[in-house]
């Protein structure tokens, strides 16, 4: 493992957002997102921490900035959704969400990524992972 690897800060901090140490994952992300700017991943579950931190202003800047990328570059729409996840606002996020699994770049593992926890006790979530094969 390699601190100088953005990768790095990023995989420990969803590991401290799982934790509930959402302070320490901040700087994580911040640090992985100084070190590489081109992954909109990063600020994405940025956004999502600070939702959870009830920092939704913070979260609602990174979003309006994906959203200005978004219209000079592609960026995924899972991060769109897990933004949304992130500030509780389920409808945006299934929007989102059923946009990213149309997409051949769409998130392979929202049965088990965390960050999709809260939506999965919606039926909306077992319907669409059903249409799109990912569960019987």
């Amino acid at each position: 493992m390699s601190p100088t690897d953005p990768r790095f800060h990023n995989n420990l901090a969803r590991a401290l957002v799982q934790k509930g140490m959402f302070e320490e994952a901040v700087v994580e992300f911040q640090k992985g997102i100084s070190m590489d700017r081109s992954a909109p991943g990063r600020p994405a579950h940025l956004a999502y921490t600070f939702a959870r931190m009830g920092k939704t202003d913070e979260a609602r800047k990174i979003l309006d900035e994906l959203t200005e990328q978004g219209q000079h570059a592609y960026v995924k729409p899972d991060n769109f959704a897990i933004i949304y996840t992130g500030l509780g606002e389920k409808d945006r996020a299934f929007e989102w969400l059923d946009k990213a699994l149309t997409d051949r770049f769409g998130p392979p593992f929202i049965q088990i990524d965390p960050v999709f926890d809260d939506l999965r006790s919606d039926l909306r979530f077992l319907e669409m992972a059903r249409r799109k094969g990912l569960a019987p």
